[in-house]
């Protein structure tokens, strides 16, 4: 489990993504919801969860809502990752000299937080929980006042739970 939880004070980064830009964690709370997601492109899990985290960006995204996957690897694996796992449409931000991963005391991935304006961590989760997707994805909806979508339908053969 991650050093900082839910309730504790985010901190700010600016990360580059894959495509060169500068991503402002403290611009993007401004602007609504932020989800990071701390990964690594060997970690099976990670790999298994990509997916899923797609649902979020096509359900959510545009309407007050980012996330944005946080990879503890460099630029060219990380876009054959995201290709690969999910092809997900959502940036890939850089954390290649883990400042980020060491300040938010991760000790393992996928680890996923949930940020707002606010001066607290709403919410976060390690590993693949199916349980937790769908909660989050239900108090995603509820701040942003849409229809939730249910990110692990019941019938889907996906653990319940998986360490990373």
């Amino acid at each position: 489990m991650a050093t900082r939880i839910a309730g504790d004070a985010p901190v700010d980064f600016t990360f580059r993504g894959v495509d060169g830009k500068p991503y402002s964690t403290a611009e993007a709370r401004q602007q609504g919801l932020l989800m990071l997601v701390f990964y690594k492109v060997s970690c099976p899990v990670c790999q298994f969860t990509n997916p899923y985290l797609e649902k979020f960006q096509q359900a959510y995204a545009g309407k007050g809502f980012q996330i944005w996957g946080v990879s503890q690897d460099d630029a060219s694996a990380t876009t054959s990752y995201a290709r690969t796992y999910g092809n997900v449409t959502f940036p890939q931000v850089l954390d290649e000299e883990l400042k980020a991963t060491v300040v938010y005391g991760l000790v393992s991935v996928p680890t996923l937080y949930l940020l707002d304006s606010g001066d607290k961590i709403l919410w976060q989760t390690a590993g693949w929980n199916r349980e937790e997707l769908n909660k989050v994805s239900q108090m995603i909806a509820e701040r942003l006042g849409v229809p939730a979508i249910k990110i692990v339908e019941d019938d889907d053969p996906a653990p319940v739970f998986r360490p990373g």
